[in-house]
């Protein structure tokens, strides 16, 4: 609770072998090589009310049959890649977005082989708001392929 995770030097928390976690009121950023939260081999965590920001692969990555769920959560750019990455069969997150966040998370947000990703499912009335949500396909694409040289 109430934590500053800045500038780890690989991801800035890491859950994994079906260990469980909890961040309230917490800013994850910056961290330098892998994810802000990365989550994985059954791992879970639940995020309420973190700010999420300039982290180098993702600010939040779910793999491996992980499960995570992020409540009123403050979601900026990650540098190299999406802010919410979710990869691999059983492998799920649930997002309780606020409003001010769902059009540019809605562009940011990835998913790869058979995972999945829900956004604001319990508030029926404001996915009419956003018509890629209501479709079901706004997660349906590839990673863009990095540049490389």
């Amino acid at each position: 609770m109430n934590s500053v995770i800045f500038q780890n030097c690989r991801n800035g928390v890491l859950v994994m072998n079906e260990g469980k976690v909890t961040l309230e009121d917490c800013d994850v950023s910056s961290s330098t090589v892998g994810n802000g939260v990365f989550v994985r081999d059954g791992g879970s965590a639940s995020l309420t009310q973190c700010q999420m920001s300039k982290n180098n692969s993702s600010n939040l990555c779910a793999d491996s049959g992980a499960t995570c769920y992020a409540a009123h959560c403050r979601f900026y750019g990650a540098r190299n890649g999406p802010s919410v990455l979710a990869r691999g069969r059983q492998t799920s997150v649930d997002l309780f977005v606020l409003d001010e966040f769902v059009a540019s998370l809605e562009k940011d947000i990835y998913m790869l082989n058979r995972a999945k990703v829900v956004i604001n499912e319990d508030k029926c009335k404001n996915r009419q708001k956003w018509p890629k949500l209501k479709l079901n396909n706004a997660f349906s694409r590839k990673m863009p392929s990095a540049d490389r040289r």
